[in-house]
């Protein structure tokens, strides 16, 4: 069995002669770390008494050890921990010994655990992968041992600096503009968490942003379509690919049959070793075991609220994104190679306070409990002013605001350009900026730094080139 005896030893030798570093020892070790019997036995001691506000002295720790019938402890026990401490300034180091030996104590009996439940035949597969992520989580095996002391971080943050030197995916919304607000996207760990009323294009521009997440990253997305089936994201797929509506796509398979499967090919190629979409898996618990067996890299839901997490269906969603924050800020931590993009409706009041100029504020349906851990917030207002229509020449202007940006400066208002029946984009936007307060109105940001002011009417809204 992994131990370190001689590591042990001085740490229990550390305690005795530094008395200035039992704090460290007492607040980050605890006694089932120590595999012999006697350095446990110590230093259950030194605990009690340190709790107590007693001194650890060697004499009063022999003295303890005979009260309650447990192993005694000798002189020659605290001479061998006394010698085998070279400094107690060397505590830190010994503890790091101590705790490394006791991870892969608590690895190794996992490791077995495992192996015997993999050799039941009566055991689902499914229940040994859920249970070894239990096993995992009870063993502490994501913890460094090293919990409070402010280098933990700085190793943590290098680390991971490194990994993203080395090309960890990075998602982005797949729009140059305002990707370039949050210096081009963000990573593992993070969440992206969009915004907007019924038919403003989230879905759309969320399959735009995974399309480019796997043509950069090549690495696995998992898609929770809470909104819509398997099918109709297909039919979006092939639409956006063959830049017709998504009717038109699925309809190809009895007007033209060649240009369908050749299509079909298409897509297969571009997404199917690498996406993965979840159309009835509505529970936390379903979700997180689907998240542990694809480890994809990137996390996709849409939409946030009809994510069954209790038994009242009829639960105010306020409710539901509470209980779906205390979920991902768990999942965040369980599983840190993945990035979350989040897709949240409107209400039917919060529909009618954008309308009526609240614009970029992130009004999700339910509140805000995941704008609390989102690390960019995006809230899109589809313009249907007079003689738009997706059909005519002139289409609606969807309106990006960015109103939670924790890479970069929020506030910021977009205009994306894109094709309405094929629900596409042109990976573009040009900067705007509210002029009335009362109603959402916003003007052509200057791109070309000029003091002219050029009115431009669209419907019931007025913009204007040259204001910032």
């Amino acid at each position: 069995m992994t131990s370190n005896p001689d590591a042990e030893r001085a740490l229990i030798g550390a305690c005795l002669i530094g008395d200035g570093l039992l704090d460290a020892a007492v607040k980050n070790m605890h006694p089932s770390e120590f595999y012999d019997t006697r350095t446990r036995r110590a230093f259950e001691i030194i605990q009690s008494l340190y709790g107590t506000g007693r001194a650890c002295d060697p004499v009063v720790i022999i003295d303890e050890s005979a009260r309650d019938g447990g192993i005694r402890l000798t002189q020659n026990d605290i001479a061998s921990f006394i010698d085998a401490c070279s400094s107690a300034t060397n505590l830190p180091r010994y503890m790091s010994m101590v705790k490394e030996a006791a991870i892969r104590r608590m690895i190794a009996d996992t490791g077995s655990r495992l192996v015997a439940m993999a050799k039941d035949l009566s055991v689902p597969v499914a229940e040994i992968l859920d249970q070894a992520r239990t096993y995992i989580d009870d063993a502490s095996l994501y913890r460094s041992g090293t919990e409070g002391r402010l280098s933990r971080y700085f190793e943590s943050d290098e680390a991971e600096m490194r990994r993203w030197a080395d090309g960890a995916p990075t998602y982005r919304l797949g729009i140059d503009e305002i990707d370039a607000c949050c210096h081009g996207g963000i990573l593992p760990g993070q969440i992206y968490y969009i915004v907007g009323s019924q038919g403003s294009m989230k879905t759309a521009l969320l399959l735009h942003s995974i399309r480019d997440f796997i043509r950069r990253n090549k690495k696995k997305v998992l898609f929770f379509s809470l909104d819509m089936s398997g099918e109709e994201i297909k039919d979006r797929l092939m639409a956006a690919k063959a830049m017709i509506s998504s009717q038109r796509a699925r309809m190809l398979f009895l007007e033209d049959r060649p240009t369908y499967e050749k299509l079909k090919a298409e897509i297969r190629e571009e997404y199917e070793p690498l996406l993965k979409v979840y159309d009835s898996t509505r529970t936390p618990p379903e979700m997180r075991k689907a998240i542990a067996a694809e480890r994809p890299s990137l996390v996709a839901v849409d939409f946030i609220t009809a994510v069954e997490v209790d038994t009242k269906r009829d639960s105010p969603d306020y409710v539901k994104l509470s209980r779906m924050e205390e979920h991902l800020r768990r999942w965040k931590n369980e599983f840190p190679d993945v990035t979350w993009v989040i897709l949240n409706q409107m209400s039917e009041v919060s529909k009618l306070l954008q309308s009526k100029g609240d614009v970029g504020l992130g009004r999700g349906r339910g509140g805000g409990a995941i704008t609390n851990i989102a690390h960019v917030g995006i809230e899109l207002f589809m313009d249907k002013g007079a003689g738009s229509s997706f059909g005519g020449t002139t289409q609606p202007w969807l309106v990006a605001a960015i109103f939670k940006n924790r890479l970069g400066v929020a506030g910021k208002y977009f205009r994306i350009f894109y094709d309405g029946p094929s629900m596409t984009f042109s990976g573009h936007a040009e900067k705007v900026n509210p002029i009335k307060e009362k109603k959402p109105v916003f003007s052509v940001a200057d791109r070309d730094e000029r003091d002219e002011v050029v009115s431009i009417l669209h419907g019931d809204w007025e913009w204007q080139k040259g204001v910032d």
